[in-house]
């Protein structure tokens, strides 16, 4: 069963400056002057930063497992870390999952992102590149067209965008997603994004030959709205001759 998070927004961001450091070990003298730069790329990331990061800034492996004992950041996942004073959410978590797999957020996890109704806040799901290294684990997705998917950014959070994500929300269908709910976040990301239905329409096309539950579904309730935009449309031009 999908496990849900409270549905809280982002909590406020911790503040700039970071606890102050203790004497550095022997040999690492120079982490202190990357201070203010950790801080500044855990920002740009909800608090977030990554083991890969913190190596590139000159922070070795020892220092910050010891700053992680001392209770100066948290391990949320493998590799990555959540400064003291920054709110564990579940856009974090979130983020904190795309981070440590490489990839952005997918199906009914950017559903949520995207404000879609009635979709709960479960546990984070991601796609990644078909044949990426690391454990496939719960909530992994691996696509082969990985680099051709069009994404987006909300709250700091990379996800696939509106035209891919109504594929893969239809192969969610009716297993995870009853056809009510699915109609409502359809509709909710035509409205609220850079899509619409003709370029929606696009996306059906390319799914067309899927074994998705719910493509065909999709496929008639995009003919449905673009019938009636097309009555709508032939409406105006026959008042305007009136």
């Amino acid at each position: 069963n999908d496990q849900h998070f409270p549905a809280t927004p982002p909590g406020p961001m911790f503040a700039e400056e970071l606890p102050p450091l203790d004497r550095p070990d022997p040999g690492e003298a120079h982490v202190s002057h990357n201070h203010a730069v950790i801080a500044s790329v855990a920002l740009s990331q909800l608090g977030l930063i990554t083991r890969s990061q913190l190596r590139e800034l000159g922070v070795p492996d020892s220092t910050t497992s010891r700053w992680v004992a001392e209770g100066r950041m948290t391990t949320v996942d493998r590799g990555v870390f959540l400064m003291a004073g920054a709110p564990l959410t579940w856009h974090v978590r979130v983020l904190a999952a795309c981070r440590a797999r490489g990839g952005i957020a997918s199906h009914l996890t950017a559903a949520a992102i995207h404000n879609c109704p009635s979709i709960p806040r479960t546990r984070p799901e991601v796609l990644v590149p078909y044949g990426a290294h690391g454990r496939a684990g719960r909530g992994v997705h691996r696509s082969r067209r990985y680099a051709e998917l069009p994404t987006t950014t909300i709250d700091r959070i990379p996800v696939v965008a509106a035209g891919p994500l109504s594929l893969q929300l239809a192969g969610l269908v009716p297993r995870r997603l009853p056809l009510d709910r699915f109609d409502d976040a359809v509709e909710h990301l035509v409205r609220s994004s850079a899509t619409d239905w003709h370029d929606l329409a696009r996306w059906v096309d390319r799914g067309s030959r899927s074994r998705l539950a719910g493509v065909g579904h999709l496929r008639s309730l995009v003919d449905e709205y673009l019938a009636d935009d097309c009555e709508s449309r032939l409406e105006r031009a026959f008042r305007d001759l009136l």
